[in-house]
């Protein structure tokens, strides 16, 4: 073999191959609480010498850094249009971009994807928070009652269309809530 082909061999094996697994879900404009259950699915395109699969996030691009979901997960079934799936426990921490990839380990090359657009993880709701700092305390008293009767949608905690004492009462039950 000439040197040409040796280095052309090499690199062909050192870039990740696409094509013989497919990300199925999440793959793009989805919205998922933290900590909620994702199940992530994948469909396999190709079948052959697999070992196993391995799953991975980012928050910065569809390209990485890979942080591990799951790694050397059974092959299940290999066969050609074979369905897996995978329940992920989302990060706790809140990111408004965020792609998966799978991998199928083979004996030889791997194949991977990827999700075609990110994902967002957003934290809950947390009733009663009209600031947005997670808590409901005083600082929240004084912004509804800044807001009184306007149609502010932070301080509107009912959703009535203005900011009433039905909104006081509710910030009210809530007093003290920390969401964390």
């Amino acid at each position: 073999m000439n040197s040409f082909a040796t280095v052309a061999a090499c690199c062909i094996v050192a870039v990740p191959a696409l094509g013989h697994v497919g990300l199925d879900s999440p793959n793009g404009g989805e919205v998922v609480l933290t900590g909620s259950t994702l199940i992530i699915e994948w469909t396999t395109l190709i079948g052959h010498d697999q070992e196993d699969w391995d799953l991975w996030y980012s928050t910065e691009s569809s390209s990485g850094p890979w942080l591990d979901i799951a790694i050397d997960l059974p092959v299940g079934d290999f066969n050609s249009g074979s369905h897996h799936e995978f329940a992920w426990n989302a990060p706790l921490d809140a990111a408004a971009t965020v792609w998966v990839r799978v991998r199928q380990d083979n004996e030889t090359i791997d194949y991977y994807d990827t999700s075609d657009k990110p994902f967002s993880v957003v934290a809950p709701a947390c009733p009663g928070d009209v600031t947005g700092d997670r808590r409901v305390d005083f600082e929240d008293l004084s912004e509804l009652l800044d807001a009184w009767g306007t149609d502010n949608a932070a301080a509107d905690l009912n959703d009535s269309g203005t900011v009433d004492f039905d909104d006081l009462n509710e910030l009210l039950e809530r007093w003290g809530v920390d969401c964390g």
